[in-house]
């Protein structure tokens, strides 16, 4: 099968591409903690015959094989590498990882041919474990195929890279707009099949391209979308083509909402517009926003604001702040009710969204009627400013004016220190550990793993009695990073009922959700706080690129991820404890959801919490 797929002419004029996948050789960094992988299969293929203390177990026996190869690579001795992990391949022809190595060592030494066959052999046996690599790294599955396109393209055989691009499509190659800049491509430019793997080109009419960047976008939706076959997409179909006929009477603003309030009927938060990445968009306006209930207010705002933070807004552009939310919330992508929450706030910042919607008359400022602190109603109108570049969506900007300035309280420990990653404090009245797990990322002086070791021998060498996992602020990461911090925790001694406890709520979210899922499911951890925004399984992957016209950005989500059990149809995990955030804990400096922990009893050990 794997020669069917591969052309067996020269390959001289391959040496053009090698440069461009030479730099993946880096990657097998990571493989020597891969040797058990296939070890039950090198049973009596390996046994040396011999018996007593000298002899080699197969596994030894393969250890050593991958050790030789690994080095090899690291060094840049291809020749000798690619023998090396023929060896390897002879010993288990099932290892993706591998071929993979082959691959790129092949094709350094200059031996083309079998690179390509090493590349098709690795999509043949599944490729490698994907906790080994980036999600989309260049060994995921779709790169593979597009590097093996663009090495025939280079060779001058543009029916075979036709075929393995569109192999590389139908595998969810992400951003193929590069196709049609990407040199080793030059050749096939003019190919018909070519140009319609690329999208279409602006230039025609500003109507013309903006019905192009719809067509373009549904091709994508139905392309990649890791919900997209579940899910009833009727609704997005019809949004579009209702937008594709209304085209030529919208503004740009009008344009760029539409289209979000139609992939806002795919039904996940990660499918959505991107305001940050409109180039146009870099004035926002310089205020943070809360919702509590069915309220909305102004909980910080520039120095030039002042007089406004604390403030509840009544009106927004001239409509009741109702009816202003429900406009608001019909554009919101979501993955459940609560998700709205966390997106409102980040689009009231956009003028140029509220003018979209009829909001505001103009995009570069808007009006808002409101209720100040002392109980004036007054109307204003703040213009937009160049978002600080220190701006963070759950801390604002340092220079700004929040609504507990006047409070004598210390900060509460959910409001210290929101910009770190991650970090935890001793609490040595109540034997607790309280963590505050902002990201799920490495930082740049201490990987999530080394963090999570630290905190464990630090609850194992005190008295501590009971963890607080703080994720409310926690926006997501890489959730590859997160076993060792959540296994861990599952194996500690804090994990009990009554000892370990999650706070949650309406910004938990993406890499944060999973983590929240995994210590649900393999802990006996108790959630308080709000509901979180998204369901224990969800669709939830960033997967941005720019529509070719307009160069909106957008996300299409491409990964699904079932971290809880397959049949947990939950569309939230909701807290044993609800404990949402109000107005007047915030203005007094109070976080009543961890102050509801901190008053309950730790259980003996031993007994159980129903």
């Amino acid at each position: 099968m794997c020669d069917a797929m591969i052309d067996r002419s020269s390959d001289t004029q391959l040496v053009a591409a090698i440069s461009r996948v030479r730099a993946h050789a880096g990657f097998w960094g990571r493989l020597a903690g891969m040797a058990l992988l296939g070890c039950a299969a090198l049973a009596g293929t390996l046994v040396s015959g011999q018996t007593g203390a000298t002899s080699t177990s197969p596994l030894q026996a393969m250890e050593s094989l991958l050790d030789d190869a690994s080095s090899l690579s690291r060094a840049g001795q291809w020749a000798r590498a690619e023998a090396a992990w023929k060896r390897v391949l002879d010993a288990n022809p099932y290892m993706g990882t591998a071929w993979y190595q082959m691959a790129i060592a092949s094709l350094n030494a200059r031996d083309t041919t079998t690179a390509l066959r090493a590349y098709a052999r690795y999509l043949e046996v599944g490729g490698s474990n994907p906790s080994e690599r980036t999600i989309f790294g260049a060994d995921s599955p779709a790169e593979v195929a597009y590097t093996i396109a663009s090495l025939h393209a280079a060779a001058a055989r543009p029916d075979s890279a036709i075929r393995w691009l569109d192999r590389a499509l139908t595998l969810g190659l992400r951003n193929r707009r590069r196709i049609r800049t990407d040199t080793n491509f030059l050749t096939l430019r003019s190919n018909s099949r070519f140009q319609s793997m690329t999208g279409p080109e602006p230039g025609a009419s500003r109507a013309v391209d903006w019905r192009a960047d719809v067509r373009f976008l549904r091709e994508e939706v139905k392309r990649v979308h890791a919900g997209h076959k579940l899910l009833a997409s009727s609704l997005f179909d019809d949004a579009t083509e209702k937008l594709l006929i209304d085209i030529p009477a919208l503004t740009e603003n009008q344009f760029v909402v539409r289209l979000q309030r139609a992939v806002a009927q795919l039904g996940d938060g990660h499918t959505t517009f991107v305001p940050e990445g409109l180039p146009k968009w870099t004035r926002t306006l310089p205020l943070q926003y809360e919702s509590f209930g069915d309220s909305l207010y102004i909980v910080a705002a520039d120095t030039a604001y002042a007089g406004i933070v604390g403030a509840r807004i009544l009106q927004v552009g001239g409509q009741p702040v109702a009816q202003a939310i429900r406009t608001l919330d019909a554009i919101s992508s979501r993955d459940n009710p609560m998700t709205p929450l966390r997106n409102r706030a980040r689009n009231l910042r956009f003028p140029q969204i509220l003018n979209g919607l009829g909001l505001s008359v103009s995009d570069t400022a808007a009006s808002f009627t409101v209720r100040t602190a002392r109980g004036i109603e007054r109307e204003v109108t703040i213009r937009a400013q160049p978002t600080p570049r220190d701006y963070n969506r759950f801390a604002g900007a340092p220079s700004w004016i929040w609504i507990d300035a006047g409070a004598v309280a210390p900060q509460p420990l959910s409001r210290r220190d929101l910009r770190a990653p991650y970090w935890f404090t001793y609490l040595s009245d109540s034997r607790t550990v309280y963590f505050a797990f902002n990201s799920v990322v490495n930082s740049p002086t201490e990987t999530l793993a080394s963090f999570a070791a630290r905190l464990l021998r630090f609850i194992d060498s005190t008295k501590a009695e009971r963890l607080i996992v703080d994720l409310r602020a926690n926006n997501g990461g890489d959730s590859r990073l997160l076993l060792p911090l959540t296994d861990g925790i599952a194996a500690s001694r804090v994990n009990r009922p009554g000892h370990l406890y999650v706070l949650a709520g309406r910004y938990t979210y993406s890499a944060g959700m999973n983590a929240a899922t995994m210590l649900d499911r393999h802990s006996a951890a108790i959630f308080v706080g709000e509901p979180t925004p998204s369901s224990p399984n969800f669709v939830g992957e960033s997967n941005v690129f720019s529509l070719p016209s307009s160069g909106i950005p957008v996300s299409v989500s491409d990964v699904y991820w079932q971290t809880s059990w397959p049949f947990d149809d939950r569309v939230w995990i909701a807290p044993r404890l609800y404990v949402p955030p109000t107005l007047e804990a915030l203005r007094a400096r109070r976080d009543p959801a961890l102050e509801a922990i901190l008053q309950a009893p730790i259980p003996a050990r031993g007994s159980l919490v129903p």
